[in-house]
């Protein structure tokens, strides 16, 4: 039983500065007579008179009259640093390790105290240290949920900051990223697996709406541009439990330091883009990840190499780039619209749904996995001719508008300006072709450079009517546009005075 030191403090004074017996300094003090021996020894045993014994605090008084009991074990034991990091390599386990000790040391301990004694120190590793996992095996990800202002344009802004750790290493990275948008989130893996080197087998999401659609115990429902991302680089998606803190405990680990380190560091500084954010982030990052973790002795990047990479992924060949994913049905005539422009599909589909995976610069569609078609990003309509049925096809090359381009050409560049502003009028094919038909008749009995005086004059006008045109050709003299006379109209010398 332990006894109040301010008790045995008590009981030593009345016999060393009273002299009273220890029978009747244990009855004062409350406590038994043995104890008070006990302490009259160790205080004897401990080098110090009782003037300098009684003159200390309790817990002095306590730390050398009651040294604490280290658990040092009798026997070798391997460096626990060494076990801490080869547990993380992929198919090797504490028994593995400990068969390897045993044969070393053939009177060492049992597997059970071996685990013990390794758990132990475990347990002493700062928090970001102390999860399990293997070398390259998983990445956990999140959003920091506090942001760095910017000033874009004259106008305060936000960047949100993606966090992403290594489970083995606890290597960080951070990203600042305009949004928590799905494209902003996938863009910001790729840059964390091009710090880190490769790509782990595993990514672990906090269920965040930017991948994780729906997740139960017995349905998982990804974002299908997230899922487009894993496919990219061979990841699985596994997305924390809800209401599960310990399944993404690294991570959230992660965002406090980069609160901390990075966020808090940053706040009095003053930016002007996201980029410049980033520039500032990096260095940070690098100075963090080359601190040595306590009692492990290493840093996380000496880890990342070490323990992470070795296992990791390659990095693809192919470049990532973001692709929004919708589904549309095939209407009759056989071109689904996209982000506000009209894309054919192969006739033949029209009545089915069809898959669109769409970027910045290229629109793919799928058919039951197959791709069907590919065309570039426009404003306005993309057609080609192999999707067309025969009759429509034939009709196309009736009313081929090309040609009208390449005879205006001749004419002059205001001449073919002055036909494309005609052909871009939401006007059917066949109209534009009559009409630009009647205008190369009309305008042959003119010469090139009337003709190109003519259109450049009605381009200045913001004119794209032919009209105006043969206005300007008929009146070419005056170079101005007269009204055809008739009846209603009374001419200059109406208001003349007759002599």
């Amino acid at each position: 039983m332990r006894h109040d030191m301010n008790d045995v403090k008590q009981a030593l004074k009345l016999y060393y500065e009273e002299g009273i017996s220890i029978r009747k300094a244990a009855l004062a003090a409350g406590i038994p007579r043995s104890t008070v021996s006990d302490y009259i020894k160790r205080l004897e045993d401990s080098g110090l008179s009782p003037d300098e014994a009684l003159e200390l605090s309790l817990l002095s008084l306590k730390e050398k009259l009651v040294p604490e009991k280290t658990k040092t074990p009798a026997r070798a034991l391997p460096d626990p640093a060494y076990v801490a990091k080869e547990i993380k390599k992929p198919g090797v386990t504490y028994l593995l390790l400990w068969q390897e000790y045993i044969e070393n040391n053939p009177l060492g301990y049992s597997y059970t105290q071996f685990k013990y004694y390794m758990n132990d120190f475990r347990k002493k590793l700062e928090p970001s240290y102390r999860n399990h996992y293997r070398g390259g095996e998983v990445m956990f990800v999140d959003f920091s949920g506090t942001t760095i202002h910017y000033i874009d344009n004259g106008i305060k802004k936000e960047a949100e900051i993606f966090v992403s750790t290594l489970g083995a290493s606890s290597c960080l990275f951070a990203r600042a990223v305009k949004d928590q948008t799905m494209e902003s989130f996938n863009i910001a893996h790729k840059f964390a697996f091009s710090y880190y080197g490769g790509v782990t087998e595993t990514v672990v999401p906090d269920n965040l709406k930017s991948a994780v659609i729906k997740h139960t115990k017995k349905e998982l429902n990804l974002n299908a541009s997230y899922k487009d991302l894993a496919r990219h680089y061979g990841f699985i998606v596994n997305p924390a439990r809800v209401y599960k803190p310990k399944d993404k405990a690294v991570v959230e680990n992660g965002v406090k330091i980069v609160k901390r380190w990075i966020i808090a560091a940053l706040r009095n500084y003053v930016f002007f883009s996201i980029d410049e954010i980033n520039k500032a982030i990096i260095p940070m990052l690098d100075k963090y990840n080359n601190r040595k973790m306590r009692y492990i002795e290493k840093s996380r990047l000496e880890l990342l190499n070490e323990v992470e990479l070795p296992n990791m992924q390659k990095l693809p060949e192919r470049e990532y780039f973001y692709r929004n994913y919708v589904k549309r049905l095939v209407p009759k005539d056989y071109h689904i619209e996209v982000d506000k422009a009209f894309y054919s599909v192969p006739f033949i589909l029209i009545g089915q749904t069809v898959s669109v995976w769409y970027a910045e610069n290229s629109v793919e569609i799928y058919h039951n996995g197959e791709i069907k078609a590919v065309h570039p990003r426009v404003k306005d309509y993309s057609t080609l001719k192999e999707h067309m049925p025969l009759n429509h096809y034939a009709m196309t090359e009736r009313y081929d508008l090309k040609k009208f381009i390449a005879w205006a050409l001749e004419k002059g560049f205001n001449t073919a300006k002055f036909v494309k502003k005609i052909m871009e009028k939401n006007l059917h094919i066949t109209v534009v072709h009559r009409y630009l038909s009647e205008f190369k008749e009309i305008v042959k009995q003119y010469d090139s450079l009337e003709v190109e005086n003519a259109c450049r004059k009605a381009l200045s006008y913001n004119a794209t009517d032919t009209r105006y045109v043969y206005a300007i050709l008929r009146n070419k003299e005056k170079n101005e546009v007269i009204l055809k006379s008739h009846e209603n109209i009374r001419g200059e010398n109406y208001y003349q005075e007759e002599l």
